[in-house]
């Protein structure tokens, strides 16, 4: 007792210490954790820093920076994104003129069309308003589209009169049985000359030899052409049908694209027979190109415009009013606008993947025009005929290929000689794009009004 009370100051001490821990780590329910969590964060926030400190900035064209984003770092990435904004932007610029390259030549401040190589300066009213002539149009129109189908073909004509030119294509067929009938006759006539026939009264020609007459027709036409091209395989607007007939501003308009993007194709389908020409097994010295000769053999038919629907293109041509589904694929729209309360203005994006494999349907910036090709094609150069359309313009895109064989023996019965390759009948269907930096600058005001165009699209500057 006497000890306790010696050394009761000290007990009391120590008893309060004891109650005060025990107080601190367990009555109050949580505080040893609270304390455990604060330590923890301050142990996260002394980690981020050392983190933030050692922070690494990636700017392109210039070496990895290490440390926190100090006013110097942000400013030198917001002058790259500036950069690469401005290079996005000359890109778009340069993807824009390479688009309208063949098709259209600015002189100072207008957009002029272009068929081949010729400027057509006065055949639209947003060219020239003050000397459109559709009457001389239509007749370069058809002259061009003759003379198209002639390069495809390598059937060169004496002239350039259109009656010339006519007759030239059709040696890019088959012969028919009314030409195959015709020569038979002449012979026969021949024939009926000699001393012999008219002592035997025999004006009948041998059937070997009528066979041999059709025979021979067939194969010149084979050895005259590098390929066989239909009378309807390139897309003629219906204003030729009829010599009176005054094609409307948007057919023009309509013709020109048509011709644009045809002449694409031919170039392509040019290239890819000249390759096979070229690179041809045992060449003879002076040998004349042939469809035997050529990977492609046979253009059967181009079509552009809409999304499939021919009628859809056929009544816009016969109205003359234009249709976005008889030229581009319509866009996806977002209602009425003050110019034409009937169609909306393109929604943003103009996305619609139930349109097409890209679902591109058309934007403020471009629209969107699709083409079938239908021909007769050694399998093995479908993807040169691909790269060579790739080359002609830098927005074609293949969005499906569908390909049948062909039988040699029916094809031989209509008289195409197709030569030892088997053959495959394909259509491939493209999507091409055409930048409105340029064509709107030529639409016709029913085409401006039709899409949500202003009325005065803007000039494109020299380059």
């Amino acid at each position: 007792m006497k000890h306790v009370k010696a050394h009761l100051f000290l007990i009391i001490c120590g008893i309060v210490a004891i109650v005060a821990l025990a107080v601190w780590y367990f009555p109050i329910g949580g505080v040893r954790e609270k304390t455990i969590e604060e330590a923890q964060k301050r142990h996260a926030q002394v980690k981020a820093i050392n983190e933030f400190n050692n922070f690494t900035i990636n700017i392109p064209g210039m070496e990895p920076l290490k440390g926190p984003p100090i006013p110097k770092i942000t400013a030198e990435r917001r002058k790259a994104m500036e950069e690469m904004k401005d290079k996005a932007n000359r890109i778009a610029v340069e993807f824009a003129k390479g688009n309208r390259i063949n098709r259209v030549t600015v002189q100072g401040d207008k957009v002029i069309p272009m068929l081949g190589d010729k400027a057509m300066p006065h055949h639209l009213p947003a060219v020239d308003a003050t000397q459109v002539d559709p009457y001389n149009y239509k007749s370069e129109y058809e002259r061009y589209l003759l003379r198209l189908a002639l390069s495809l073909s390598g059937i060169v004509p004496p002239n350039n009169e259109l009656g010339t030119l006519q007759a030239a294509a059709k040696m890019a067929v088959p012969p028919t049985a009314e030409e195959i009938n015709a020569a038979i006759e002449a012979e026969k006539r021949a024939y009926s000359l000699r001393p012999e026939a008219k002592e035997w009264k025999d004006t009948n020609l041998p059937p070997e030899r009528m066979t041999e007459i059709a025979t021979r027709m067939i194969s010149d036409r084979a050895v005259a052409s590098r390929m066989y091209v239909a009378p309807a395989a390139l897309q003629r607007r219906g204003f030729l049908a009829n010599p009176l007939a005054k094609p409307s501003n948007p057919q023009v308009f309509e013709s020109f694209v048509d011709c644009w993007l045809m002449t694409d194709i031919v170039r392509a389908i040019n290239g890819v027979n000249a390759d096979a020409f070229a690179s041809r097994a045992n060449p003879k010295a002076g040998e004349k190109h042939a469809v035997a000769h050529s990977a492609i053999k046979r253009l059967d038919r181009i079509v552009v415009g809409g999304s499939g629907a021919a009628a859809a293109a056929a009544a816009a041509d016969a109205s003359g009013t234009p249709s976005a589904g008889g030229l581009f694929l319509a866009a996806v729209r977002s209602g009425p606008t003050p110019g034409n309360p009937q169609m909306g203005a393109v929604a943003a994006g103009g996305i619609d993947h139930t349109r097409s494999m890209t679902g591109r349907t058309g934007e403020d910036k471009y629209d969107v025009v699709l083409v079938r090709v239908q021909m007769v094609i050694d399998p093995s150069a479908i993807n040169k005929f691909i790269d060579q359309l790739y080359q002609q313009n830098n927005a074609y895109t293949v969005l499906n290929v569908q390909m049948q064989a062909v039988d040699p023996f029916e094809a031989l019965a209509n008289g195409y000689l197709f030569g030892d390759t088997q053959c495959v009948r394909v259509e491939i269907l493209v999507e091409a794009l055409l930048f409105r930096e340029w064509t709107t600058p030529i639409m016709p005001a029913e085409y401006r009004a039709l899409l949500g165009i202003a009325p005065a699209g803007p000039a494109v500057a020299q380059q």
